[in-house]
């Protein structure tokens, strides 16, 4: 086997183990090396080391400064200004959306309402006759239902429709901002819009 060859075999073993295994065969092998082989070795690992001491410290420096800026983002955010801050526009906005809300039910009762006036009931037997469910899970006739009955009833629809209303509107939000971003989900477009 030339030295060549055992140089080569050497920067294999080296390379694939880097373990006392290649460190006991390097020293065995150095002494068959020249000089200028052995310091081009040294230096390569050298280098190495001080590559791999440099990632090392370019990494801690990176967490480090994440945590920095983590730590004055958390104070910043539970600062009192800041905290009075959220509540006054958690307040603000919980205002306009009570607002909303109560302009919306007056409008939709209205709807409710128009529609009634609009609306022809025939009462034959066979509806008379039919059943339907009270809050309490009993069910009632038609024709045997009180006017409590009816009321409680006008409540449910009222608040199911309400419920309705507000669902469609989110979804139909959603769609919206899914549209202005161009994303397929509101998890990417809450990224995208942030």
């Amino acid at each position: 086997m030339t030295r060549a060859d055992k140089t080569e075999e050497f920067v294999a073993v080296a390379s694939e183990h880097d373990d006392e295994f290649a460190a006991a065969m390097a020293l065995s092998h150095v002494s068959t090396l020249a000089r200028k082989k052995v310091n081009e070795y040294a230096a390569a690992y050298i280098l190495q080391l001080i590559r791999t001491e440099r990632r090392r410290k370019v990494a801690e420096i990176e967490r480090r400064s994440f945590e920095q800026r983590e730590a004055e983002l958390v104070e910043a955010y539970n600062k009192p200004e800041a905290v009075a801050k959220r509540s006054e526009m958690d307040r603000a906005y919980e205002a306009r959306q009570r607002e909303h809300f109560r302009a919306f039910n007056e409008e939709l009762k209205l709807s409710i309402e128009r529609y009634a006036v609009q609306m022809h009931v025939q009462w034959t037997a066979e509806l008379l006759e039919a059943r339907f469910s009270r809050g309490d899970g009993t069910s009632v006739a038609w024709g045997e239902a009180s006017r409590v009955d009816h009321e409680e009833r006008v409540t449910m629809h009222f608040q199911h429709a309400v419920t309705g209303m507000q669902g469609a509107s989110r979804h139909k939000a959603a769609l919206e901002l899914l549209d202005k971003t161009g994303a397929n989900t509101l998890n990417e477009a809450v990224e995208v819009a942030a």
